[in-house]
């Protein structure tokens, strides 16, 4: 039935997964500890109907009632923001089989902003910019590891709307033009290199007090 994920045993109880499609499923680990892990597989169920399957699985998962057990519970562990601890997901199988109990988890609050900014790309940095040059505190938050967006991760070089636009976009236009080459002058900014609008941007944001986090 499906995929049928190699047992793993802890203090003598084993627990076999059977999985459908993609599911976030218990594993039970040496500790005696009940770890979630992402497994996937496009596998169909052999042997009985699609709605059989997923009744007897209670949504895909298919696991041995040592899983139900209250020594199965695992405490949260200690994070720590200073070094990029995980914040795991941890918890137990309900006694129907039904629901998965997530365990309680403290999750740090690391700073405070009037304006919290999501997301790093033109947009975002506009945001940011012309909330910190009016007097509140900003964070920018951004997924990459640099700002930009689509204009330096995605490796865009050339800006496609920036006629006729004023305030924050010719400032940008300015600084990609003149730290540039001489086809960013020539096109006037518009056709920039991603690594000096890297600079540009971070610097732009830095100088007007924005707080920015990366690979948030």
């Amino acid at each position: 039935m499906g995929h049928q994920i190699p047992r793993q045993r802890a203090e003598g109880r084993v627990a076999w997964l059977t999985i459908g499609i993609s599911w976030r499923v218990p594993a039970l680990c040496h500790d005696g500890a009940t770890r979630f892990n992402h497994i996937e597989s496009m596998s169909k169920p052999i042997g009985s109907s699609r709605r059989e399957f997923i009744q007897a699985t209670a949504g895909g998962m298919l696991i041995s009632t040592s899983l139900t057990s209250p020594d199965a519970t695992a405490a949260v562990p200690d994070t720590s923001p200073s070094i990029g601890n995980v914040v795991r997901t941890d918890g137990r199988l309900s006694s129907d089989g039904r629901q998965l109990l997530e365990a309680q988890r403290q999750i740090p609050v690391v700073a405070r902003s009037d304006v919290l900014v999501c997301g790093g790309g033109p947009a975002g940095i506009g945001a940011a910019l012309a909330a910190a040059r009016g007097g509140a505190s900003v964070q920018l938050i951004e997924v990459a590891g640099c700002l930009g967006g689509v204009w330096t991760v995605g490796l865009l070089t050339k800006i496609l709307d920036a006629e006729n636009k004023s305030g924050i976009m010719t400032e940008m236009l300015q600084k990609f033009s003149q730290r540039g080459s001489a086809i960013a002058k020539r096109w006037k900014g518009t056709v920039y290199d991603p690594e000096i609008a890297k600079l540009v941007l971070e610097e732009m944001c830095f100088e007007a007090g924005v707080k920015i986090r990366l690979h948030t």
